[in-house]
């Protein structure tokens, strides 16, 4: 059967009260999470706008033609330029700040160490030179081809399994190198937005080439002050986020898991009205859903990894290593897996769900 897009399956997973039942009320770390959602514009005040409109000015001036709004982070709009030197295009996110001790100024200078500190990191986009002008800045990023994870998910509705691996296996090794001891980055906030997507052929076949965007809530492994800070998407944010608990690399692992299941599934795993019930979804935990491929279509191997990158406990969840070691990724062979979907199943009687929801399987745990 066809696939509803994203916005079609989540109305359904709502009309099934899945987002109703968390007895946990939301964590004031709600308010620490993004809110932002592609094409919103970022909240300036209207003297930040007029200072950012000087920037510009600056910039056009003397060194960049700017061209359209392609986007927006956390805490700045990007635009699309061309360097008035080397002619070669850029993408351009532009900061306005009043006080250096605000959130903004605080994540400009983060964002601009880490990607400085990433410079030559295979599958992060490239800081040419960060820029500042009174109290504003702005990052010259690497302009990035292709589309989005995002973009590229509602466009094909589902993928089979071969697409879908070898997209995530691009989208995981560069993760893995980020969580590398040697590099030691925590991303938090991974999600179908902040993947560019573009293909190269290689003899007759095509490889998808990954780079992963915005680093503006990006933090070192070690820094733990800055893990204590809740940041994210809620779609896309681990459980332990969501309580307020330090964040760790699991918690780019969790979001990997959503991403999966979106590439096998075609929508999101966890989508309310609004942050809170979106938040209460993944709090419930562990969560069912009525899942699209009860026909057969996924296999095994991949709703097993499906379960060990959404697990609810982080000590268990995958870390990166382990999932590229899986045999969905792999492709050996792995016997205990039949053994592993059954008690599964069996976990949903035991959470005594209504009759008609018994065709559920465990997605989470």
């Amino acid at each position: 059967s066809v696939v509803m897009k994203w916005k079609e399956q989540a109305t359904r997973l709502r009309s099934m009260g899945i987002r109703n039942g968390s007895t946990e009320e939301p964590s004031r770390i709600f308010r620490a999470l993004s809110r932002s959602r592609k094409g919103e514009p970022v909240a300036l005040s209207s003297d930040s706008e007029v200072d950012l409109s000087e920037f510009a000015e600056i910039l056009l001036e003397t060194q960049y033609r700017l061209g359209n709004q392609i986007g927006c982070g956390h805490f700045g709009l990007v635009f699309a330029a061309e360097s008035l030197h080397d002619g070669k295009c850029y993408a351009i996110k532009m900061f306005s700040n009043r006080n250096e001790n605000s959130r903004k100024w605080i994540a400009f200078k983060e964002e601009a160490r880490i990607l400085s500190y990433l410079r030559g990191v295979p599958g992060v986009v490239h800081l040419r030179e960060a820029l500042t002008w009174k109290k504003q800045q702005a990052l010259v990023l690497e302009f990035v081809p292709g589309q989005t994870l995002t973009s590229f998910i509602r466009s094909r509705t589902r993928l089979n399994e071969d697409e879908t691996r070898s997209i995530f296996i691009a989208l995981a090794t560069v993760v893995k190198h980020l969580h590398n001891e040697n590099v030691g980055i925590v991303h938090r906030d991974i999600k179908g937005e902040n993947v560019m997507l573009n293909w190269k052929t290689i003899n007759g076949q095509k490889i998808p080439i990954i780079t992963l965007i915005d680093f503006g809530t990006a933090c070192f492994v070690n820094d733990a002050e800055r893990l204590k800070r809740g940041a994210g998407t809620f779609e896309y944010a681990a459980p332990e986020v969501l309580r307020g608990n330090p964040a760790s690399t699991k918690c780019d692992s969790w979001s990997l898991g959503i991403l999966l299941f979106a590439l096998l599934a075609g929508y999101l795993p966890f989508h309310g009205k609004n942050d809170e019930s979106t938040a209460a979804l993944v709090l419930k935990g562990p969560s069912f859903h009525r899942l699209p491929w009860s026909d057969g279509s996924v296999s095994l191997r991949a709703r097993n990894l499906v379960r060990k990158l959404l697990s609810m406990d982080e000590k268990r969840r995958y870390n990166l290593s382990e999932c590229l070691n899986h045999p969905w990724i792999t492709q050996e062979e792995f016997h205990d897996l039949e053994r592993e979907n059954s008690a599964c199943l069996a976990q949903v009687d035991l959470y005594n769900l209504q009759p008609s929801l018994r065709s559920m399987s465990c997605v989470a745990r």
